[in-house]
C-alpha cells in the first residue's frame, strides 16, 4: 500500500512561512506573521480516503486535508495475467491470451474458457429448466443465466368475456360489465337470477301473474306482494246514489234511495221461510216455504226422501255400525269393506284321530266324509270311534311284542310297518361357528365336541348340560389360523388341532372346562395340516400335511410333544386324513393321489408301512376312518364310489362290495363309525350332503336322510360315544348339525324285498301321523 502524506508538517511550514487561510483546515485558527489578526483555515478536511482501488482511468484524490488512505494492491497484477505487450501501472505482460470477447457472465458458471481477454472461468448461473411460469398480478422475474427453457402458461379463459369492462390483461380487453347496485331477492322475480354488488342473487318476488277483475265487496280484497302483470277491479254503472240506501255511503257514493218508497223482486212465497215476509213486484208477501230445522236420517235398504222446504243445518247422516266379520270380504256397506273370509266350498273333510277345524267365514257347503267300515265289529272291544263303540277283539301272534315307535309317515292301525333306524334333527347349540366348519370331533365319554373352522376362533367347544350343548368360553390363546382337523385324546385331557398356516398344529390340555393351549412341538410339521388323531394309548398324535414327509408323528410325555422319526416308507404324496385303529396297532392315511392310501403297522414308536391293498380307492383320499372293532377300513375320496370300505384280517386288507346305493354328488369327505361298529357316517358334497349307512357283516345299506340337511359340503362327520347323538360340519352357514338316532315305524308294502335292512317288522295297532308316537305290535327283530 503506498500511504498518502500527512499534511501537519506541510501546515506548520505554513505557518512559520506566513500562510493563508486556504493553507490551513477548515476549523483551525493561526497569526499570520507580520499581523496580529487571528484567521481561521478554509483548507477542506477530507478525513479519511480509504482505500483507493486503481482503474483504467486516473482516481482522483480531493484536495484538502486527509487523515490518509491506501492503494489498493492486487496480488494478480504479475506479467502472467497481463496481456503480452501491455503495461499495467509499470508491470508489462507477458501472457498471449486467446481471441474472443467473452467475459465471465457470458459463460456457465464453472466452465472455463479463454479470450481475448485472457483465461476466466464463467459465472452465468444454469437455472435449468424454468418450468411453466403462471402469471399473476405482480411481475414475476426470470433469473439471469443460462435456462433449458420453459414455458410462460397461457390460459383458454384470457378473453374479453371473462374479463371486466375496461381492464386490460395481458393485452386483452375485458368486456364484462361488473354487477352493481342494491336489488335484494326480495325485489327480483322469483327464479330470476341477477348480479348485484353484493353477488349473485336468485329472485324470491312471488309472481302472481294477472289479478284479473277484482270486485269490490263488504270487506277489504288484499292484493298479493308481489309481481303482478295487471288487473282492474271492476266497476258498477249501479254505483249511483238512487242505488244506495238514503245515508250509506258505498266507495265515496252517499245513497239517496228511501226503502219505504221502493218495491220490487223476483222472490214468491215458496222462496221465503213461512211467517216472513218480503216485497216483489206484486208488492208485499208473506212466505211459505215449511221451516224443517234439523233434519236428520239413518241409512237403511231403502230410499228415504228428503223433505223439501228449509234445512237449518244443524242435521246429519247417522253413521252406520256394524260387525266386519259379518259382512263378506269384498261387500262395502257405507263406505265400510267386510271382513268375513270366503271359503268357498270346504269340499270333502275326512275324520281322523285329530279334530279339524272349519274355518270361520263363509262357505258355500262341503261334505264331511263317512266311511262304511265304521262298525264295530272294525273297532277295537271298548274303543268308541265318533259314537260307535268297537267290539272286535285283539288278536295276539305269539311272540309279538308291543311298544311304542315314532311313526316316520301317517300310518293306520292294523298297516304292516317296518322298523329302522332313522336320524332326526337333535338340538342345537347357540353361538355357532363364524365361518366354514372343516372338521368335528366328539370327546370319548361325549361331554365335549369341538369344531375347527375358518373363521375366528377357529376352533369352538361345546359342552353337554342337561341335554344339550353350549359353547364355553373360547381358550386364552387361539389358533393362529383357520382349522382343518380336530381330535381328542381317549381321556378327553388333550385336544389338538391341525391348522393351514405354521405353526400348523395347537395342542390343548383341559382342565375342567378351561383349556390351556402347550408349547408347540419340538420340530414342526412342514405344510398345512389336514387330518390329525390321537393314537387310542394317548402316547403318540399322527398329523397328515401338504409337504413331504406328508405325515408326521409325536410321541407325548407328560406335556411335551416331540416328532418321532419318519417311517422309512413316507406317504407318497399329501396327506389329506389320518386314523388309528382301535388298539392303536394300525395307522392309516388318505393320500391326495395313487395310492390314495397309505397303512402302517406300528410297534412302539416305530412305523412300518404295510403292503397296499389290492384294491385302491379310485380318486382323491379325503378321511379315513378305522371301525372301532378294528375289522374294517373306510375311506371317503372324490372319484365314484365315494367311499371304499376294507375288510381286515390280521395286516391285510380286501376290499368289500360298494353299497347297492352310493354316497350323493361328486364326493365324499368327511367319514367316521359309530361306538358300535354299526353305522358309517359320510359328508358329500351335494344333494343331501351326507349318507347314513348301516353295516351288517360285509353289507352296508344307505339309510333314510334325515328330515333337515346341511346346507352345503359336508367335510367332517362325528358319533357320540352314547350312539344317539352325531354331527357333522360343512362348509355354509350354520356350518354344524346336531342330529339323533332313532327308531321309527314306516309303512310296509308287504314284499320281502321291504324290509330290507329294517331291524324289526309288524303291524299298527294305533293309527297315528308323522312323527306322533304311538303303539305297534313287533312281530320279527333283527337281534334275540
Amino acid at each position: 500500500m503506498t500511504t498518502v502524506p500527512s499534511m501537519v508538517s506541510q501546515q506548520l511550514g505554513l505557518l512559520s512561512s506566513g500562510a493563508d487561510p486556504a493553507d490551513v483546515r477548515t476549523g483551525q485558527s493561526f497569526i499570520k506573521p507580520g499581523t496580529l489578526a487571528i484567521q481561521s483555515g478554509t483548507m477542506t478536511d477530507n478525513g479519511d480516503l480509504g482505500t483507493i482501488v486503481p482503474k483504467a482511468t486516473d482516481v482522483p484524490i480531493p484536495e484538502g486535508y486527509t487523515t490518509g488512505g491506501v492503494v489498493q494492491g492486487d496480488a494478480d497484477l504479475v506479467p502472467s495475467n497481463i496481456k503480452a505487450g501491455t503495461d499495467i501501472f509499470g508491470v508489462t505482460g507477458t501472457a498471449v491470451l486467446a481471441s474472443g470477447n467473452a467475459v465471465n457472465a457470458n459463460v456457465l458458471a464453472g466452465v472455463t474458457y479463454s479470450s481475448s481477454s485472457g483465461f476466466g472461468t464463467g459465472t452465468m448461473p444454469n437455472n435449468g429448466s424454468l418450468g411453466i411460469i403462471i402469471p399473476d398480478t405482480t411481475t414475476k422475474t426470470i433469473p439471469a443465466g443460462y435456462t433449458t427453457g420453459g414455458s410462460v402458461a397461457g390460459s383458454i379463459n384470457l378473453i374479453p368475456s371473462n374479463i371486466r369492462s375496461g381492464t386490460s390483461i395481458y393485452g386483452v380487453t375485458g368486456s364484462v360489465i361488473q354487477a352493481s347496485g342494491s336489488a335484494t331477492a326480495d325485489k327480483l322475480l322469483l327464479g330470476e337470477t341477477a348480479s348485484t354488488a353484493a353477488g349473485t342473487i336468485t329472485g324470491t318476488m312471488p309472481n302472481n301473474g294477472s289479478l284479473g277483475t277484482i270486485t269490490p265487496g263488504a270487506t277489504n280484497k288484499p292484493i298479493p306482494a308481489g309481481y303482478t302483470t295487471g288487473g282492474s277491479v271492476a266497476g258498477s254503472g249501479n254505483l249511483q246514489a238512487g242505488n244506495i240506501r238514503l245515508g250509506v255511503n258505498i266507495f265515496g257514493v252517499t245513497g239517496a234511495l228511501d226503502p219505504g218508497t221502493q218495491t220490487g223482486g223476483t222472490a214468491n212465497p215458496e222462496d221465503v221461510l213461512a211467517g216472513e215476509t218480503f216485497t216483489n213486484d206484486s208488492g208485499v208477501q208473506t212466505g211459505i216455504m215449511v221451516n224443517n230445522g234439523a233434519v236428520n236420517l239413518t241409512p237403511s235398504n231403502t230410499s228415504q226422501p228428503i223433505p223439501q222446504g228449509y234445512h237449518n243445518g244443524g242435521g246429519q247422516v247417522n253413521p252406520v255400525t256394524f260387525d266386519t266379520t259379518k259382512v263378506l270380504a269384498g261387500t262395502t256397506i257405507a263406505g265400510t269393506a267386510g271382513t268375513m273370509p270366503n271359503n268357498g266350498d270346504l269340499g270333502t273333510i275326512t275324520p281322523g284321530i285329530d279334530t279339524q277345524a272349519i274355518p270361520s267365514g263363509y262357505t258355500s257347503g262341503g261334505t264331511v266324509a263317512g266311511d262304511i267300515d265304521l262298525v264295530p265289529e272294525n273297532i277295537k272291544n271298548g274303543v268308541n270311534i265318533f259314537g260307535v263303540t268297537g267290539t272286535l277283539e285283539n288278536m295276539t301272534i305269539n311272540g309279538q311284542t308291543e311298544l311304542n315307535i315314532v311313526y316316520g309317515e301317517n300310518i293306520s292301525a292294523y298297516d304292516p310297518v317296518r322298523l329302522s333306524l332313522g336320524v332326526v334333527t337333535g338340538n342345537q347349540p347357540t353361538n355357532l361357528p363364524a365361518g366354514a366348519g372343516n372338521g368335528i370331533a366328539f370327546s370319548a365319554d361325549g361331554t365335549y365336541f369341538a369344531v375347527v373352522s375358518s373363521g375366528t376362533p377357529y376352533v369352538i367347544i361345546y359342552k353337554l348340560t342337561g341335554g344339550n350343548y353350549s359353547k364355553i368360553s373360547d381358550p386364552a390363546s387361539l389358533p393362529s389360523s383357520s382349522g382343518r382337523g380336530v381330535t381328542w385324546s381317549s381321556d378327553g385331557v388333550y385336544l389338538a388341532v391341525s391348522l393351514i398356516s405354521a405353526p400348523y398344529v395347537a395342542i390343548y390340555k383341559r382342565s375342567g372346562d378351561v383349556f390351556t393351549k402347550l408349547s408347540d412341538p419340538d420340530v414342526l410339521p412342514t405344510g398345512n395340516g389336514n387330518g390329525i388323531a390321537f393314537s387310542p394309548d394317548g402316547l403318540h398324535l399322527a398329523i397328515a400335511h401338504s409337504s413331504s414327509p406328508f405325515l408326521s408323528i409325536y410321541k407325548r410325555t407328560g406335556d411335551v410333544f416331540n416328532k418321532l422319526a419318519n417311517p422309512a416308507t413316507t406317504p407318497a404324496n399329501q396327506g389329506n386324513g389320518v386314523s388309528y385303529s382301535s388298539d392303536g396297532v394300525h395307522l392309516a392315511v388318505a393320500n391326495s393321489s395313487s395310492p390314495e392310501i397309505t397303512i402302517y403297522k406300528r410297534s412302539g414308536d416305530t412305523y412300518t408301512k404295510l403292503s397296499n391293498p389290492s384294491m385302491l380307492p379310485t380318486g382323491t383320499g379325503q378321511a379315513v376312518a378305522f371301525s372301532p372293532d378294528g375289522q374294517q377300513l373306510a375311506i371317503s375320496h372324490i372319484s365314484s364310489p365315494f367311499m371304499t370300505v376294507y375288510s381286515r384280517n390280521g395286516d391285510v386288507f380286501t376290499k368289500i362290495p360298494n353299497p347297492q346305493i352310493l354316497p350323493p354328488g361328486t364326493g365324499a369327505y368327511g367319514i367316521s363309525y359309530n361306538a358300535t361298529s354299526e353305522y358309517i357316517f359320510v359328508g358329500t358334497n351335494a344333494t343331501s350332503f351326507l349318507a347314513l349307512y348301516r353295516r351288517n357283516g360285509e353289507s352296508l345299506t344307505k339309510m333314510n336322510d334325515p328330515d333337515v340337511i346341511p346346507t352345503g359340503r359336508g367335510t367332517g362327520t362325528s358319533f357320540s360315544p352314547n350312539n344317539v347323538d352325531l354331527a357333522i360340519s360343512y362348509n355354509t352357514a350354520p356350518y354344524i348339525t346336531l342330529y339323533k338316532m332313532s327308531q321309527q315305524a314306516y309303512k310296509s308294502n308287504g314284499n320281502m324285498s321291504d324290509i330290507e335292512g329294517a331291524i324289526g317288522a309288524g303291524y299298527a295297532l294305533e293309527s297315528g301321523s308323522t312323527n306322533e308316537t304311538k303303539k305297534i305290535a313287533l312281530i320279527w327283530r333283527d337281534t334275540p
